[in-house]
C-alpha cells in the first residue's frame, strides 16, 4: 500500500492549484470565445431549417385537416399552441417560438454583450435571422446574467419581426451592413430594390 505524503495538500486546494492558473492564462478569453462563436456559427447555417421545418409540417397539417372544413383551421391551430406537446420540454404541439440551450458552460465566461455582438458567427446568425425576418433574443450569457446559474437561451421568436427584436434586446444585436442589392435584369435602371 503506497505511503501518503505528510505535506499532501487538501483536495479543494489541490483542484484550485490546477484550475486556476488556466482560468488566469491571458489566452482563456479568446479561447472561450471562440468556442461560442462555432455555436453561434453553426446555429446561423441551422436556422432556415429548425424554423421551415416544424412550420412545412404544421402547415401541412393544418392544410390538410381544414381542406374540407375551413372553419376548423383556426381551432386546430389554437389547440396546438395551446396544448403541450412535450411535457419534457413544456413546448406546445407546434410553438412559433424556439428556445434553444446554447451547449456552453457560463460559469468561468466573462462575455460580454459588446464581446458576443463582435463574434463573426454571431453577427452571421443575426444576418440569417434578419432574412427570415424573426426576432432574436440571448439570455443568461453575459458575466451578468451568468451569475443566476441558468443554462444560455437563445430565443428564436417568429412572432416578431427582427426589427421588432432590435427594439427589445438592442444591446444584443449587432450593427448590419445593409443586406445585399438584389438586381434584377428587368428592373430599368434606378428602380431596383434595397
Amino acid at each position: 500500500m503506497a505511503e501518503e505524503p505528510k505535506d499532501k495538500k487538501p483536495l479543494g486546494q489541490s483542484i484550485r492549484d490546477l484550475i486556476n492558473p488556466a482560468l488566469d492564462d491571458e489566452r482563456r478569453v479568446a479561447i472561450q470565445a471562440k468556442h461560442l462563436d462555432k455555436i453561434f456559427d453553426r446555429l446561423a447555417d441551422q436556422l432556415p431549417l429548425i424554423l421551415e421545418r416544424d412550420f412545412t409540417s404544421f402547415f401541412n397539417h393544418v392544410s390538410n385537416a381544414s381542406r374540407n372544413n375551413p372553419d376548423v383551421k383556426n381551432p386546430i391551430i389554437i389547440d396546438a399552441l395551446t396544448t403541450m406537446g412535450d411535457p419534457q420540454s413544456g413546448e406546445s404541439s407546434y410553438s412559433p417560438i424556439k428556445r434553444l440551450q446554447l451547449p456552453i458552460v457560463t460559469t468561468f465566461t466573462t462575455f460580454s454583450a459588446e464581446d458576443i455582438r463582435n463574434l463573426p458567427g454571431y453577427i452571421k446568425l443575426h444576418e440569417a435571422a434578419r432574412k427570415m425576418d424573426v426576432a432574436l433574443n440571448l439570455a443568461n450569457i453575459t458575466a451578468e446574467d451568468a451569475k443566476n446559474g441558468m443554462p444560455p437561451i437563445l430565443t428564436i421568436n417568429t412572432m416578431k419581426s427582427y426589427d421588432d427584436g432590435a427594439l427589445e434586446n438592442s444591446m444584443f444585436y449587432p450593427n448590419l451592413p445593409p443586406p445585399p442589392v438584389k438586381f434584377d435584369r428587368d428592373t430599368p435602371p434606378g428602380n431596383f430594390s434595397l
